[in-house]
Parts: C-alpha cells; structure tokens; sequence
C-alpha cells in the first residue's frame, strides 16, 4: 500500500467522555494534565516524530479510528502498516463547511521521552491499534513506533468500542489497586465492554519492552536492551 489518499471516517460519540473521565481520574490523585486535543485540534504532526507533544508526559491516551493494511507499503520498509486516519470538520460565520482528512502510518510515530517528565506509556484504544499479524510485520523489517525510553503501547487486537467509563476505569486501577498498567487496561476492558454481544471478541494487546511489561504507575525500572515483547489477551466475552 503505498496511497494517501484521504480515508473517510466521522467522529467516535463516546472518545471525548472516555478521555476526560480519565483525565479527571488522574488529576484527582495529583497527576498533571499536559495537554488535551480532539477534533479539528488534533493533527498528524502531534502523532509524527519525536516530536510529538505526547514525549512530555508520563502517559500518553489517544482515542481515534484504527485500520490496517495487508499488503507491503512501500513508505514503511515494506512492510504491513496500521493506519490512523485524522477527519474535523467545521461551519464559517459565511455558513460554508469546510474539512480536513489526513492520516498518519504507526512507522511514522516515534513514541518516548528520557526525562522525568518523558513519556513511557503510551495507550492507543482504536481498533487494530496493536493488530499482531501488523506487529508482526513491523518487528520482521525493524520498523517500532517507539524508540528505547518508551516502556511499552498499549492498544487493540481487534475492533473495540468507545465506551465512556473506559478511561476512568484504567486511571482507578491504575492510582488505587495493586494492579500493573498492563492489567489495568486488560481489567478495564473486562469491566466496560459486558454489554457487548458474546459473538464479538476482544482482545487488548501489549507491546514494547519485555522488561517492564510489569511497571506499576508509581514502581517500574527504567527499559534495558533486549528484546521488544508483544502479547495480546481476551477482554471480551
């Protein structure tokens, strides 16, 4: 796949309760907000490069709309990408419309921050976020979204819902039980999707450094070379 063509995609009702109930979480157990876009606010160069604003904070929450490819895409090594596509639109004081529709390749991220303040969990609830035969792919031909100082990504398998009490329900597991981060959104995601049909499966996945794959929120060891770890478990039925 090598397009990039614009990919048609509206807005996820539900990702704008799921990110603030998890930014309020947080903040109530005195955690720092380090920034918050939706929408028309949010664009491909915040997800692109080590650049991205998300490297200046501890924890990363992105919710957006999630595809994949399966065929070699020629921009990324060769090899299969996940794909996230950016749509807004907004209506002029003249009444006219306007749009903008982009979307950014998982190659082209560059999730991690070395300092205090930097980034080492990064979570990504979109569908096929962390799709393993995609992951798979990417490991084959050396291609990460992330670079050593990030821990891990958390993110989806397979499709997955907005569901408004996800993110608090992460931030509660993760501030006030013995859970790591990692089974905080597995124990999440067994909580908000029970009135999902029983015939749809889903699975959450991890991927990133094998050595940290049990970080607490406030116990965790910095990465160590070695190597990457991807596991994918079932939230759901």
């Amino acid at each position: 796949m090598g397009s990039t063509a614009a990919l048609n995609v509206a807005p996820i009702i539900g990702n704008g309760g799921e990110a603030v109930n998890f930014g309020y979480e947080m903040w109530h157990a005195a955690w720092k907000q380090g920034f918050y876009k939706y929408d028309a606010n949010l664009y491909g160069s915040d997800l692109r490069n080590f650049s991205s604003p998300f490297n200046t904070n501890n924890i990363g929450f992105l919710l957006l709309h999630g595809v994949y490819g399966t065929s070699a895409d020629w921009y990324a090594s060769l090899c299969q990408q996940i794909y996230f596509p950016l749509w807004s639109f907004g209506v002029q004081i003249d009444g006219s419309v306007t749009s903008r529709q982009e979307w950014v390749r998982m190659s082209e991220m560059n999730f991690g921050g070395a300092d205090a303040s930097g980034l080492k969990w990064m979570a990504i609830m979109a569908c096929f976020s962390l799709r393993s035969e995609n992951v798979a792919s990417m490991d084959a031909h050396s291609v990460y979204p992330f670079n050593s100082n990030l821990h891990f990504m958390l993110g989806v398998d397979t499709i997955v819902y907005a569901e408004p009490g996800f993110g608090g329900k992460w931030a509660r597991y993760m501030i006030h039980t013995n859970l790591t981060v990692w089974n905080s959104w597995l124990a999440a995601g067994k909580d908000s999707f029970k009135t999902v049909p029983s015939s749809t499966v889903i699975d959450f996945a991890i991927w990133g450094h094998q050595g940290n794959v049990n970080d607490h929120i406030d116990d965790y060891f910095l990465p160590s070379t070695g190597d990457f770890y991807y596991d994918k478990q079932t939230v759901h039925p």
